[in-house]
């Protein structure tokens, strides 16, 4: 395997995949610092917390298009926004509002 993804025909052929790569991470690499590197990294830092927190708090209250064993929920029976996006949103709203996240502005740069 490491022999095929060394090989010219692999580098040939995911070349541009590279190359786009490389121009969305330098865009985004100049957009972090137009926008302030310390403030974005703070307000990462801040969604990070507030992602565990979500995580603690809402994983056992998912219900998704599925149970556990595999059976499919009819929509009224998930906590969904649609199909299976969003699951939890309640709980994740709560979250948000406990934390002082409710309504925050992130564009204000």
């Amino acid at each position: 395997m490491q022999a095929y993804l060394q090989s010219d025909q692999w580098q040939r052929q995911t070349r541009w995949d590279h190359v786009l790569y490389q121009a969305v991470y330098d865009s985004l690499d100049l957009t972090i610092d137009a926008l302030d590197r310390s403030r974005v990294e703070q307000m990462l830092e801040k969604f990070r917390r507030a992602q565990a927190v979500v995580h603690e708090r809402c994983e056992s209250t998912i219900k998704s298009g599925c149970t556990k064993d595999g059976y499919r929920r009819l929509p009224q029976e998930t906590n969904c926004l649609f199909l299976d996006s969003a699951c939890a949103y309640d709980c994740i709203d709560s979250v948000a509002a406990d934390l002082g996240l409710s309504g925050m502005n992130v564009s204000g740069y």
